[in-house]
């Protein structure tokens, strides 16, 4: 990661912001860690899941529950570059303020549209997305597992999917629980031992008449 560090009068507080974000990736408790080959093969692992089943289309619209360090999200909008756009949605405003900010001062060429919401106030269109992902530790933080899944399937259009990626500490069945209790169809699922987890794709049909 290469950086331009500013100092003086051209430091901005957003700049320090950003400035400390990517020092934090590299500090001596998250650094080793991020660095690390499994952590790299997991980002790995996810992307190639998504990445395999994901049929980009002109205007079509993904979004994302739970932003966190924005490297997933940044993922998407170079996947739909040129093709679709990315809708990122996190409670923290300040995640949003600086994740936004930072895709600015990166020249992402296809910046996501960021919210800060609460997904279980249900604040957003439903049928809104194409697709719609979500990482296991959202839901988990969401303190409401079975309301923050439903909460992001309203959000996906008929005929679109969702893709729910977790580790093992929760057990997949929980998930099939979830998606069998509300009808939801599991059209593919994976699991790799390395990285601990489990990735469903996950297909919204609903009935007509």
């Amino acid at each position: 990661m290469r950086l331009t560090i500013l100092t003086g009068k051209f430091m901005t507080t957003m700049d320090e912001r950003l400035l400390g974000y990517y020092l934090a990736c590299e500090d001596s408790e998250a650094g080793p860690w991020n660095r690390s080959p499994r952590s790299l093969y997991i980002e790995y692992w996810t992307r190639a899941f998504i990445a395999g089943r994901i049929r980009p289309f002109s205007g079509m619209q993904v979004c994302n529950v739970g932003i966190g360090a924005g490297g997933w999200d940044n993922f998407l909008c170079d996947l739909l570059d040129g093709i679709g756009r990315v809708t990122s949605v996190d409670i923290d405003r300040g995640i949003c303020e600086l994740f936004r900010y930072r895709q600015e001062r990166e020249g992402h060429r296809n910046p996501s549209t960021v919210v800060c919401a609460d997904i279980l106030t249900d604040s957003l269109t439903a049928s809104s997305f194409d697709v719609v992902t979500v990482i296991g530790s959202t839901v988990r933080e969401s303190g409401n597992y079975s309301g923050c899944l439903s909460s992001c399937w309203r959000l996906v259009r008929n005929g679109g999917f969702m893709m729910y990626m977790d580790f093992f500490r929760t057990p997949s069945e929980q998930f099939e629980a979830w998606a069998a209790s509300g009808g939801a169809v599991i059209e593919e699922y994976a699991q790799d031992n390395t990285v601990s987890g489990y990735a469903s794709w996950v297909r919204r049909e609903d009935s007509v008449g």
